[in-house]
């Protein structure tokens, strides 16, 4: 199983990218409820702040940005493809 560390908070995060662990794999690891509900709380704070961050960085991605982006789209996946944005549910055709 992977290294984990308990924050400042009191939380379990993985060390290898500092994310809380599933909630499958805290089940397994015998917490009590209260503990399991601040973990799922932290993950799912983790995740809203992770989405506004998103948002702000899209909302401010330049021209040049949404051009090359468009162009790696094209090129990974040909032209006519419809791709969605699995955060923001953004359609877009290559």
């Amino acid at each position: 199983m992977s290294e984990k560390y308990i924050d400042a908070a009191g939380i379990i995060r993985w060390v290898s990218n500092d994310q809380v662990p599933p909630a499958d794999i805290i089940a397994e690891m015998g917490f009590c409820r209260a503990t399991v509900a601040n973990l799922n709380a932290a993950r799912t704070e983790d995740l809203r702040v992770f989405l506004l961050a998103r948002s702000e960085a899209r909302a401010n991605i330049s021209k040049e940005q949404l051009a090359e982006e468009r162009f790696e789209q094209r090129a990974a996946f040909g032209p006519g493809v419809k791709l969605v944005d699995i955060f923001t549910g953004e359609e877009t055709i290559t």
